[in-house]
């Protein structure tokens, strides 16, 4: 019976006939080919450049590491220099869920042109397989602006030879070029971030504003419903993370903004240019980052025949926008050195529109299409994928790419993490006993805990919650009446939760879109209460044991006589358990979730470091080869 299955040598056998030598793999478009069979196969090139050591290794009778471009009759002699990248090919389907390899070159350096014949080459084979290419995507770098150029492409903006695409030398039909818009939306962010202050239409958009919001945030000590953090104000250490980018310009930083400002702040007179600025560029990443069919973002649908007219009249918004942008000394973003950034993202959408209608021209079969595989992160995430092979090698040399190269084209899945290294592969650690012990925190001791509450209070300081952060506390409250909700209870506790009538708090004003809920008065005040609670006890959150008990008892007992006592609630209570009915249960409930989030809160702020180092001298190490 063994016998039936062969030995893992003979595996490796059958896989070493797999060519993974640099050049064209032969087997990618061969695998193309049957796939075009069943069903037109339409796809986007993606090229990029992974870093890689530099090694000269022995080797079965052959020296490796030079340069190599797949040309078997290459000499080898003391003047070919190391190859310190691999140049590397990938075909993204864009009406199928698949993406495969074409292949890779070792280099030292590569002209436009020499990578405009390299394209040629990739055109002429996926030509051959009957796969349809109409697009290209890679990062901004001036060497591939070359490569399309050498092939008729024109970048110069306000020109009237404006051309973001090139004629396809094998089919005569265009080649729609797309800059990776999550490369140009770091550039964006990095032209804000070191100019400090551009302008559109006279007014100041200014990095101070975001570098205020982040002061108040840390001296109120809650977030106006942000994610900003001591990363992304010192975003030189973390320059290719494009998480904290998206996170600066968002929508989210928008809303807090426009939220500061109607408070009147000092430093906030004059933000709402700046909270355009963020909400522009949030809208502009939302269509070219749209995934999913189905999404329900304003600005994040596919581009099909329903959606189109809209998407053309935002372009134009964006494109006017982005026309309107100045530096500091009035010369317009799109004719300064800073320009790659802006001109990607408006090359990338208005070629998304020409793309769409170059396939109906064509008559192509497609229901819709999603900008985000446009992308290179599909090409990223390989080459993280790569990387992982190596297990705490993450510096591959030109043998070890060789091998990861081959076994990733023939394993069916890639994942990848979405710091760079491998994504959860959902598979669990083992645990010692298959039995586990789940604790139910919301039981509390009231016994035990009960004798420790008046130990600690030292000092009793009374605490006013400033305006900011009422309005930050009635919007968690919103949150947590969300969470509620999910949750079995009766129809009863479900109205007592949310607000009738009466004025809603400014920050859930500023961010609700629709869906957002607005929590009743007694659940904000509960949670306010909650908050003062936290903020006489800050300096013991990490030295007593059961703080969070000792929180949920203390507010327990400040808000009991006065929350929920409507007669509609004494009424529904009547017959239950008079110390463990639904109002009780209802404030203990709130009181444990904001107390939850809060401690969360504290806990992120105290492992903040001033300098985060690893991942910039990571990347340092891996670009110096």
């Amino acid at each position: 019976w063994k016998n039936w299955l062969p030995h893992p040598s003979t595996l490796r056998k059958w896989y070493s006939v797999v060519d993974g030598k640099p050049g064209f793999t032969k087997e990618s478009f061969r695998v193309i080919e049957e796939r075009n069979k069943v069903k037109q196969v339409l796809c986007n090139i993606v090229i990029d450049e992974m870093a890689i050591r530099r090694q000269i290794i022995y080797k079965d009778g052959v020296f490796y590491g030079h340069i190599n471009i797949g040309i078997d009759t290459q000499i080898m002699s003391d003047n070919l220099p190391e190859a310190k990248n691999a140049l590397v090919f990938m075909a993204v389907s864009l009406n199928d869920h698949w993406k495969i390899p074409l292949g890779y070159f070792l280099i030292d350096s590569l002209s436009g042109e020499e990578r405009a014949n390299l394209l040629k080459i990739c055109l002429e084979m996926l030509h051959d397989t009957g796969a349809k290419v109409y697009s290209l995507t890679f990062d901004g770098a001036p060497v591939n602006l070359s490569m399309c150029t050498s092939l008729g492409a024109n970048f110069n903006y306000g020109n009237k030879d404006f051309q973001p695409w090139f004629i396809n030398p094998v089919t005569s039909q265009k080649m729609f070029i797309f800059w990776d818009y999550c490369h140009m939306f770091k550039l964006v962010r990095n032209t804000l971030g070191d100019k400090k202050t551009l302008y559109v239409g006279g007014e100041k958009i200014e990095w101070a504003h975001i570098l205020s919001l982040y002061e108040i945030q840390c001296s109120e000590g809650l977030r106006a419903a942000t994610k900003i953090t001591k990363k992304h104000i010192n975003y030189n250490d973390n320059r290719m993370n494009v998480k904290l980018a998206v996170q600066t310009l968002s929508q989210s930083v928008s809303s807090a903004l426009k939220f500061c400002n109607e408070l009147n702040f000092p430093k906030f007179e004059a933000t709402l240019p700046t909270a355009n600025f963020c909400l522009i560029f949030n809208n502009i990443f939302d269509v070219l980052n749209c995934k999913n069919k189905f999404s329900r973002k304003e600005f994040g649908k596919p581009l099909c025949d329903e959606t189109y007219d809209k998407l053309v009249q935002d372009v134009k918004i964006f494109e006017e926008y982005i026309c309107n942008i100045r530096d500091s000394v009035g010369k317009p973003i799109l004719q300064s050195q800073r320009k790659t950034g802006f001109l990607g993202l408006l090359i990338c959408l208005k070629n998304v529109i020409n793309l769409w209608d170059e396939l109906i021209i064509n008559k192509v079969s497609i229901d819709y299409l999603l900008p985000f595989k446009l992308s290179q992160d599909f090409l990223e995430t390989y080459f993280s994928a790569i990387r992982a092979r190596g297990g705490f090698n993450n510096n591959p040399n030109v043998v070890q790419f060789e091998s990861a190269y081959k076994r990733l084209l023939i394993k069916h899945e890639i994942s990848s993490s979405e710091g760079a290294n491998c994504m959860a592969d959902g598979i669990e650690i083992l645990h010692i006993s298959s039995k586990r012990t789940i604790l139910k925190e919301s039981v509390i001791d009231f016994d035990n805990i009960i004798g420790d509450v008046g130990d600690h209070d030292y000092i009793q300081t009374v605490w006013e919650l400033s305006p900011y952060v009422d309005n930050v506390v009635s919007y968690i409250a919103g949150f947590i009446v969300s969470k509620i909700l999910k949750r079995n209870i009766c129809q009863f506790c479900r109205d007592q939760l949310l607000k009738n009538d009466g004025e809603t708090p400014s920050l859930i004003n500023i961010k609700n879109r629709g869906p957002l809920l607005v929590p009743s008065e007694d659940v904000i005040n509960i949670c306010r209460f909650t908050e003062k609670t936290i903020r006489e006890n800050l300096y013991n959150i990490f030295k007593i044991k059961n703080i969070k008990q000792i929180l949920i008892i203390k507010t327990y007992n400040k808000v009991t006589d006065t929350i929920f006592t409507s007669d509609d609630m004494i009424h529904h209570i009547l017959s239950q358990d008079p110390f463990d009915n639904h109002r009780c249960q209802l404030i203990k409930l709130i009181i444990e979730i904001f107390i939850n989030i809060r401690l969360y809160h504290e806990a992120n702020i105290k492992s903040q470091k001033d300098q985060y180092i690893r991942n910039k001298y990571n990347k340092l190490i891996l670009f110096k080869n």
